[in-house]
């Protein structure tokens, strides 16, 4: 198969996008602020893309996916210490109202 110049052209140029890298702001504009479980899964998803298509390495992506866990055992231990703190002020005040 003999490919034309502007044939050749066209896939050099597609190619250089395959293989393009992420900037900081590229990243910026895709990912969501991470502040909820579906951010986290946001994350996740845009990670698992970007090592499939090659634009960041499987480590990288590795290193991504091992931050959001991070990150979810982070928010979840500071919603149970939360509602763990709600029920300590709940049995507070129960107690109060039965010894008084």
């Amino acid at each position: 198969m003999t490919l034309s110049t502007v044939q050749a052209r066209k896939m050099a140029k597609r190619l250089g996008q395959f293989r393009s890298k992420l900037t900081l702001s590229d990243i910026e504009e895709a990912l969501p602020e991470l502040n909820d479980p579906a951010a986290a899964n946001a994350w996740l998803e845009k990670a698992y893309i970007w090592a499939a298509s090659g634009k960041i390495p499987g480590t990288v992506a590795n290193a991504c996916v091992r931050a959001v866990e991070v990150w979810l055992k982070s928010y979840d231990l500071a919603k149970v210490t939360a509602r763990i703190r709600e029920l300590e002020q709940q049995l507070a005040e129960a107690n109060r109202r039965r010894d008084a």
